[in-house]
C-alpha cells in the first residue's frame, strides 16, 4: 500500500500544485465545518426547548424529537459534509488512495450521518420501530468508523521514509474513542436485551465519544492541510536504484 502512494503521488508540478492546493482548502472547509458542529451541538444543551433531556442518560440524538430538532439535524449534515471535505482533501493531496480501507470507512461513516439525521430515533409503544433500528445501525457506523478510519491512516503512512504529521494526541484521541464506541454499544445491546435499569449512563459516553472523534478528524484535516513527506519523494523503484549504485 505504501508502494502505491509514492508511485502514484509524483505527478507534474503544476498539477501537484493545483491539487495540493485544493486539498488545502478542502481541509480547512472540513475543519472549520466539524468545529461548528461541535458548537451547535453544544447550544442544544442550553438553548430552551420543548423538553428537557438529562446529557447523562439521553443520547444527543433525543435532540431530533424536540423542538431543536432542526438544529440537531443541521449539525449531523454539517458533519457529515465536513468529514467529506477533510477525506476529499486527504484523496487530493496524495495520502489517501481511493482504493483502500480508510476511504472505504470514511465514506461508509459519511453515509452514516445523514441516514441518522433521515431516520430519527422514534420510539412505538416503547419499543423500537423500523426508523430507529434504522437510526441506531447508522449512528454505530458513524460511531465506530471514525476511529477506525483514522487507526487504518496512520498504519498506512507509518514506513521508515513517511513521517506522519499527525501529533500523538490523534492516537489517544482514536483510542479514547474507540473505546467509548465498545462501551456504548455493548452497552445498548444490553439495554435493548433487557428490561433492567442497567444502562444509564450512554448519554455521557456518547457525548465523550462524539469529542473525541470530532477531535480527530479535525487533526485528520489540520495533517492534511500540513501535509506528508511521502507525497514528496521519488518512486520506490528509484530509491531501490540509488542504494543499488551506492548513491
Amino acid at each position: 500500500m505504501t508502494t502505491t502512494l509514492q508511485e502514484t503521488s509524483a505527478p507534474s508540478t503544476p498539477e501537484r500544485l493545483k491539487r495540493r492546493a485544493a486539498a488545502r482548502r478542502f481541509a480547512l472547509f472540513g475543519a472549520i465545518s466539524v468545529i461548528f458542529c461541535g458548537a451547535s451541538i453544544g447550544l442544544l444543551h442550553i438553548l430552551p426547548s420543548d423538553r428537557r433531556l438529562n446529557p447523562v442518560s439521553a443520547p444527543i440524538s433525543d435532540y431530533a424529537l424536540t423542538s431543536a430538532a432542526w438544529l440537531f439535524d443541521t449539525s449531523v449534515l454539517i458533519l457529515a459534509t465536513g468529514v467529506a471535505a477533510v477525506l476529499a482533501a486527504l484523496v487530493l493531496g496524495g495520502y489517501l488512495p481511493r482504493a483502500s480501507a480508510p476511504f472505504a470507512t470514511m465514506s461508509t461513516c459519511c453515509a452514516a450521518l445523514v441516514v441518522v439525521v433521515i431516520f430519527p430515533d422514534r420510539a412505538l409503544n416503547g419499543m423500537l420501530g423500523p426508523s430507529a433500528w434504522v437510526h441506531w445501525s447508522a449512528a454505530m457506523l458513524a460511531f465506530g468508523g471514525l476511529p477506525l478510519a483514522s487507526t487504518l491512516l496512520r498504519r498506512l503512512h507509518r514506513s521508515p521514509w513517511c513521517h506522519t504529521r499527525l501529533p500523538g494526541v490523534a492516537r489517544a484521541l482514536s483510542l479514547t474513542a474507540g473505546a467509548c464506541f465498545l462501551a456504548l454499544f455493548v452497552g445498548s445491546i444490553l439495554d435493548l436485551a433487557t428490561s433492567w435499569p442497567i444502562w444509564r449512563v450512554g448519554g455521557i459516553v456518547e457525548r465523550v465519544l462524539a469529542i473525541a472523534e470530532m477531535g480527530v478528524t479535525v487533526l485528520m484535516a489540520i495533517w492534511a492541510w500540513a501535509g506528508c513527506a511521502c507525497t514528496t519523494l521519488p518512486p520506490l523503484s528509484a530509491l531501490a536504484e540509488s542504494v543499488e549504485k551506492g548513491e
